[in-house]
């Protein structure tokens, strides 16, 4: 608690210092046993009604998957089988799954009856979370393979809703009419959750909910199709029951909520985020017409009204004061975030006048909110009684935005003018300041945030790009405290989010302090793996901290600085940024390239960066990343659990949504000993992640010291580009508009950047190489068709096409991990993604990309992530994909090829031995041949004959031996179909588009052209040499030094002399070129395979024919 003065203010004493020290013993929160055993206990004690079935959310490893939840699963997928009438031994399933055949003979001369009725038995004597539960699953598997039948819901129906039932989940499982037709059978239903089902309409609901009339509870968020007359029909049927209500993303309108409002007397949670239409002239009109409605009802509308999100509408103040005066008695959390809100003064004066205080949680993020405003709304609250005071526990105040000098976003000038009025709320549990750009920037106010308020709380999430390890200081125990001070109690923090921050390894030793600390976020934060060796496993092994920092999400550094500098301050045209330099690197992160492709340049051509002013921009942490698809377990059940958790422990493979749309930041790192007028050949990254997530989060130190340790430096360039929906749109309404591909774009436009700017940094503009793997990968060979292989256009920044002129070519070398020229066809092909992004922003007709541009932010990315992502069913089919937009992309990818109408540049490209595994996990349901062969006829090469899926299969035959993981025998077959599955998906996605590429170019005789293929790391259970394994070679080697190194000298001597091999490198074989008469591999092997280094010499002749026919049919039945 802070001391306060005579005059009512804080005490100014200075931080007092702290203490630091090594990682103690793992806290009694890390102990995994103990937290297993009592979620055990738990489970028994409620006779298996509780079960671990969700992964953590932290990204420090994953949850526990408990004996319950896999027994379910099990149940599921048999009561399934018996439900389906498929011909099995019916009988032994029966028993399996715990019930007595006897009891469905008994039945009478039905069999089927009198097993339905014995099964329906037993589920109304399970508990009811059990039921739920499994009816939850076993729904789930009959859509699985998208082969379910109405009769299959029809048949689960009867068995589990049923006159007892009182709570139902069916979110996101897509119920059909006839599932929905039995709902009035559940008489007692009194929750009911329908959220994210996007088929369902009024006309399925309007008739069914008149009979629930003892609801109470009911959810439909993201039922976009859903709107007014279902809302009339609950309201009708519930009235005075019903009490919570989550509309948000629906197509409700005033016309539905006025009936809502007039009709339901007790409600006290309504959630609207994401609902059209709430402006100031629709919200008036609710307020009048629902007051006058609810006059006949007598009530009063929303007068027990606790929480109200509005969160992404098009709420004003003046609205938002409106419906605060019909609420404040009673309101406890409020979510305004994203609205259009300026100010709290409206929050202030709504609750300010009110009786009693009741506001426990406000979240307003998004918001221009001045320090006045801010400073008005904590002030009072601060001089409430300690009731009221104690009774606010939660605000969100992230991505404040600056509009004006007035509202400066939320900076550390702003922070200190309220935090004294925050410091005494006593009772403030949960903070967040995701994402405020400038907070941190100095060393106070935040550590004393950290010293007063960040003690008290139980969860901070502190995504500050501006956030450095002395913050922390505030939980350690001081030195120096004065005689009369109270002791700090300490740190309660169970939750730390400490994203993208600029953390060393001296934070640990504060985090250390935070005994209670259960999940810690490090996602794209610096802190070394030198030092989690050192320091923390010893003494503290399996400890939050050590497992946070070895996370999929974070991103160690090799030897992360404690310390940095300030760095050279370098003027261009449009700005002055000052890089920082650390461990001999001089490091200038999150430069903008580009304008925010913000309002009418979302998902358009992006614009050259506009002038910032003379004011010198900190370019000392990585700007923020593009929007990320969300990643989901989409994984069937059955699947070992080993193989899930290493799956989701891959890098980006998170489930957390995260990223925005401003997100067009580079990156450049050079040797702080670089010489006045010297100029460095240029590495580009490319990132990869399946075009929907990914980042510049790459930190390029180890590849910049190995280059000067072999005599050659280079500069390292990293860039963002816009992923998913924001930048693979495609439709033809986006080829009329001739927006397509705008990711190309914005790479390009940062390759522009990088020719007007890299040497003021001491770049060398005609010696730049770029490298990437996967979808960057993929996207270097694009560059290198497009525009029919002119690297000089478009000739300027802002991409005027009217600009003409000799120009340097945008790169000269290209080094290609996992991916060329994929097979795919027009924008149409993406038309069905449009369509759903269109739906869920209300979006559809004429003018409806205008209307996307411009919907709220969060509509664009629900609608986005309703689309398959890259590790579900439909795999490498992406629903983001590059297309042939008739502008960049002049023709089929691969045709250009064929026409030469390609950049005549040298380049190296590469596989991993086993690409295909990782992308057919999900297709573990797939287990006949009939199965396997619809699955590549029906996903991957859509209106392919059943005559040609038969040649297919000669060529891709069910015969473990020869499926990937390759040359393992019959080991690792996941599924009787998984490994001729992973073969095919490989060769298909990457081997034959890189082996046509290479012939195609070499043929040609034009440039020298290398190429490789990886297989180390084939005892990997199931999944082998898998698609990014081959990073290791440049991302990890300089860890382990030595002969190691090859694979990183390799890309350096590329980048420097257009050759891979070098003399001055003894320690790597000679790497011969790629020719159609001798095509060489070089080959990675592990040892003692491949001799003392791992490395050999092969030919690129493997599955042949096999090739060629993939080859054949992926041209004429493009994705």
């Amino acid at each position: 608690m802070s001391k306060r003065a005579a005059n009512g203010s804080p005490s100014k004493r200075p931080p007092a210092k702290r203490a630091r020290g090594v990682i103690g013993a793992a806290s009694q929160a890390d102990d995994s046993a103990r937290l297993i055993a009592s979620h055990h206990a738990q489970e028994h004690l409620l006779g298996g009604s509780t079960y671990l079935s969700k992964r953590s959310a932290s990204r420090n490893g994953g949850g526990v998957r408990s004996l319950v939840d896999i027994s379910l699963h099990a149940s599921a997928a048999a009561l399934l089988e018996v439900v389906q009438v498929r011909q099995v031994a019916r009988d032994e399933v029966v028993k399996k799954f715990g019930w007595d055949p006897a009891k469905r003979k008994a039945q009478g001369n039905d069999e089927d009856a009198g097993e339905l009725a014995a099964l329906r038995e037993f589920v109304e004597h399970l508990p009811e979370a059990t039921a739920n539960r499994l009816f939850e699953l076993t729904l789930s598997y009959s859509t699985r393979d998208g082969k379910s039948s109405e009769l299959d819901s029809f048949r689960l129906a009867k068995l589990f809703l049923h006159s007892n039932t009182t709570t139902l989940s069916l979110s996101s499982l897509g119920p059909t009419s006839h599932l929905v037709s039995k709902l009035p059978d559940c008489t007692a239903l009194v929750d009911l959750d329908l959220s994210s089902n996007t088929t369902l309409s009024d006309t399925m609901l309007k008739g069914v909910l008149p009979k629930l009339v003892k609801l109470e509870r009911v959810v439909f968020r993201g039922c976009t199709k859903l709107g007014d007359a279902t809302v009339i029909a609950l309201s009708k049927a519930t009235e005075h029951r019903l009490k919570d209500v989550n509309l948000s993303l629906t197509a409700v309108t005033i016309k539905g909520l006025t009936s809502l409002l007039s009709r339901c007397s007790a409600l006290e949670v309504l959630k609207l985020a994401n609902v059209q239409g709430l402006n100031e002239k629709a919200v008036t009109k609710l307020v009048d017409d629902a007051t006058a409605g609810a006059s006949s009802f007598r009530h009063f509308p929303l007068s027990s009204l606790r929480i109200l999100k509005l969160r992404s509408t098009d709420l004003s103040d003046s609205s938002l004061g409106r419906l605060l005066a019909l609420c404040a008695l009673t309101l406890t959390h409020l979510d305004i975030s994203y609205t259009s809100v300026k100010s709290l003064d409206i929050v202030t004066r709504a609750l300010g006048a009110s009786p009693e205080w009741r506001l426990a949680k406000l979240v307003a993020s998004g918001l221009p909110l001045s320090p006045a405003t801010l400073v008005g709304f904590f002030e009072p609250l601060a001089n409430r009684s300690k009731v009221e005071r104690d009774r606010f526990r939660t605000i969100k105040l992230g991505a404040i935005p600056s509009s004006s000098n007035k509202a400066p976003g939320l900076t550390d000038a702003v922070l200190a003018k309220f935090l004294p009025f925050l410091e005494e709320l006593e009772g403030i549990e949960k903070v967040s300041f995701h994402m405020n750009q400038e907070l941190g920037r100095n060393r106070e106010p935040m550590t004393r945030f950290m010293e007063i308020v960040g003690r008290r709380c139980t969860v901070m999430d502190l995504t500050l790009p501006m956030l450095q390890s002395h913050h922390l200081d505030g939980f350690l125990p001081p030195l120096d405290a004065d005689a009369d001070d109270a002791p700090l109690p300490a740190p309660r923090i169970v939750t730390l989010v400490l994203d993208k921050s600029f953390l060393s390894d001296d934070a640990a030793s504060a985090i250390a302090e935070c005994k209670d600390l259960r999940e810690l976020h490090v996602a794209e934060t610096r802190i070394s793996i030198a030092y989690t060796r050192a320091q923390i496993r010893p003494p503290a092994p399996g400890s939050v901290l050590a497992d946070a920092i070895d996370s999929p999400g974070a991103v160690p550094t090799v030897a992360a600085p404690s310390t940095s500098t300030p760095g050279p301050i370098i003027a261009l045209d449009y700005a002055t940024f000052q890089g920082s330099n650390a461990s001999g690197i001089v490091n200038f992160l999150g430069v903008p390239f580009a304008q925010p492709p913000l309002g009418d340049l979302r998902m358009n051509i992006p614009l050259a960066p506009l002038n910032l002013g003379p004011a010198i921009i900190q370019a000392t942490a990585r700007g923020a990343e593009c929007t990320q698809q969300q990643f989901t377990d989409g994984f069937a059940s059955g699947v070992p659990s080993s193989l899930v958790d290493q799956i989701e422990a891959m890098p980006g493979l998170e489930s957390t949504q995260s990223g925005q749309e401003d997100c067009l930041f580079l990156n450049v790192q050079y040797p702080s000993n670089i010489t006045a007028g010297q100029k460095l050949p240029v590495l580009v990254w490319i990132y990869g992640g399946g075009f929907e997530f990914g980042s510049a989060s790459y930190d390029a130190t180890p590849l910049i010291a190995r280059s000067q340790v072999i005599g050659t430096p280079v500069i390292v360039v990293s860039m963002n580009y816009r992923l998913n929906a924001f930048g693979f749109m495609a439709s033809k309404e986006i080829e009329e508009a001739g927006a397509g591909n705008v990711w190309l774009y914005d790479q390009r436009l940062a390759l522009r950047w990088i020719q007007k700017y890299i040497s003021q940094f001491g770049g060398d503009p005609e010696k730049v190489t770029l490298w990437g793997e996967s979808a960057g990968s993929i996207s270097i060979a694009l560059q290198m068709v497009a525009f029919d292989g002119d690297l000089t256009l478009p000739h300027d920044s802002s991409f005027n096409p009217n600009v003409t002129g000799a120009q340097t070519p945008l790169f000269r070398g290209a080094f290609m991990e996992s991916g060329a020229q994929l097979p795919t066809g027009a924008n149409d092909h993406g038309q069905e993604y449009y369509d759903i992004v269109a739906a869920a922003t209300n979006c559809t007709g004429p003018g409806s990309l205008e209307c996307i541009r411009h919907a709220p932010y969060n509509q664009v990315v629900a609608g986005m992530d309703m689309t398959p992502e890259v590790l579900s069913y439909q795999a490498l089919r992406n629903a983001w994909l590059p297309r042939t937009d008739g502008l960049a992309i002049r023709q089929e990818a691969q045709l250009l090829v064929e026409q030469g109408k390609i950049a005549p540049i040298p380049f190296i490209i590469g596989d991993c031995d086993d690409e295909g595994t990782l992308f057919s996990v999900a297709s573990f349901n797939i287990t006949t041949d009939a199965e396997a062969l619809a699955y590549i006829q029906t996903n991957y090469l859509l209106g392919s004959t059943d005559d040609e899926i038969a040649e297919m299969a000669l060529h891709y035959p069910q015969d473990p031996t020869q499926g990937s993981p390759f040359n393992t025998g019959y080991r690792n077959q996941l599924t009787p179909q998984f490994k001729r599955l992973a073969a095919f998906a490989g060769d298909y996605a990457f081997q034959a588009p890189r082996r046509f590429f290479l012939n195609k170019v070499a043929s040609l005789g034009k440039v020298k052209v290398w190429s490789y293929v990886y297989k180390r790391g084939k005892d990997i259970p199931f999944l082998g040499s898998f698609h990014s394994s081959d990073l290791s070679e440049e991302f990890q080697a300089s860890t382990i030094g030595g002969a190691d190194n090859e694979g990183l000298d390799y890309l350096i001597n590329f980048t420097v002399n257009l050759n891979p091999n070098s003399a001055g490198n003894a320690g790597i074989i000679n790497w011969p070129e790629w020719t159609p008469a001798v095509p060489n591999l070089l080959t990675f092997l592990d040892r003692p395979l491949g001799g003392l280094l791992g490395l050999s010499i092969t030919l690129d002749t493997y599955r042949q024919a096999a090739m060629d026919y993939v080859t054949v049919l992926s041209r004429k039945y493009p994705m």
